[in-house]
């Protein structure tokens, strides 16, 4: 009898993780963890500082951060990566973007998601954002954006982006881990 648990218990395993693929949740982002270094992730920005460390981690061992406190007023950085898709888009297709995000006790500044649907010579065809403000002191919070992707789009562009930062007095980054970029069906 208990063999015969372990069996159902194990088929029942491999049926979801097979429909979980089916499904189309599979993450299309390279090191969403920032666990292998930053590549294939691009950072750009005037803060402060903007890095990646491993004493903020929502899991494992690595997170990137963007912070501001000896910078400029008014201050941004951003980490993005572009996903190729295999093939050009030719029906709308829903995309689910998942950011986990940690804010620091003097962080100053407004957190963006944003998707750019770029065409196969790279030209966007269409964005889609969520601007949203995280009380400090917090524990990571999941954010998403959900948008479609339009006909013609051959590869997606993800951004986490922290803009309009004020100069810090110490702990103020705001922390992002666990990204992902899913195809919704």
């Amino acid at each position: 009898m208990r063999d015969r648990r372990c069996l159902a218990a194990f088929l029942f395993s491999v049926c979801i993780a097979l429909l979980g693929s089916a499904w189309g949740e599979e993450n299309l982002l390279l090191n969403p963890g920032f666990e292998d270094g930053v590549e294939p992730w691009k950072n750009a920005g005037n803060a402060a500082f903007i890095g990646r460390v491993t004493w903020h981690a929502q899991s494992s061992d690595w997170s990137v951060g963007v912070g501001n406190d000896e910078g400029v007023q008014d201050a941004y950085g951003e980490w993005s990566q572009v996903v190729q898709l295999p093939a050009v888009i030719s029906d709308e297709t829903k995309y689910t973007f998942t950011v986990h995000v940690l804010v620091e006790t003097s962080y100053k500044g407004k957190t963006m998601m944003k998707l750019e649907f770029q065409d196969r010579d790279g030209d966007i065809l269409e964005t889609a954002e969520r601007s949203f403000r995280l009380a400090a002191g917090q524990n990571w919070q999941k954010r998403r954006l959900k948008d479609l992707a339009p006909a013609g789009t051959k590869s997606i562009r993800v951004i986490c982006r922290s803009e309009e930062m004020q100069p810090g007095t110490g702990r103020s980054v705001i922390w992002f881990d666990n990204v992902s970029l899913e195809e919704s069906k």
